[in-house]
């Protein structure tokens, strides 16, 4: 319905004209991951401005699966290019944090308890120089452990239910747990 309307007032959706706004364009060439005290602690940069997101990516236990946590550490060029990934498969989040506590924690919050600690603090130290601050990156799909990793676009296909529907969001997964958005300044939704 809103791109009818879009077409019918304005000639098409900004996003989908020559002159609209780099912020209007989707999927972005490039966005903002924020340094901040919540998703994004551990991001910042090197000495040589490449861009360092140390994250903890995870796949919800649903319909019988067992949950699945990861540990990444995502290197971009100082333009946002993917430089390198590295994804360390931890376990279940039964296995990190126990059963008893499993079920209680939303999103990626396994990452406070010792194995995942442990699992920063050496990937901080394999980046002699890294200094809290924003980076840019682009979005990326990497294939690992039979999972996309990556800054995901939205697609149109993974909500085929929705003949309306506009993708709007690239989003960290897997797990989505950090939905980026226009103007692609480092806004973002959990």
């Amino acid at each position: 319905m809103l791109k009818r309307l879009w077409a019918a007032l304005l000639g098409g959706h900004p996003r989908d004209r020559d002159d609209a706004p780099a912020s209007a364009v989707f999927p972005p060439e490039v966005l903002v991951i924020p340094h901040d005290d919540h998703h994004g602690r551990w991001v910042g940069r090197l000495p040589d401005g490449q861009g360092i997101f140390i994250t903890t990516p995870f796949v919800p236990a649903a319909g019988g699966q067992t949950s699945r946590e990861f540990l990444a550490l995502y290197r971009f060029s100082p333009e946002g290019d993917l430089l390198e990934a590295r994804i360390e498969a931890l376990g279940s989040r039964e296995d990190l944090v126990g059963a008893g506590r499993a079920h209680l924690l939303p999103g990626n919050v396994a990452e406070a308890n010792p194995v995942v600690e442990a699992g920063i603090r050496a990937l901080l130290a394999s980046c002699p120089g890294w200094v809290p601050g924003d980076i840019k990156a682009k979005p990326f799909r990497i294939e690992r452990f039979g999972l996309s990793f990556g800054l995901i676009p939205d697609s149109a296909e993974d909500f085929d239910d929705d003949p309306d529907f506009e993708p709007v969001y690239v989003s960290l997964m897997p797990g989505n747990y950090m939905a980026f958005m226009a103007p692609w300044d480092g806004s973002y939704d959990t």
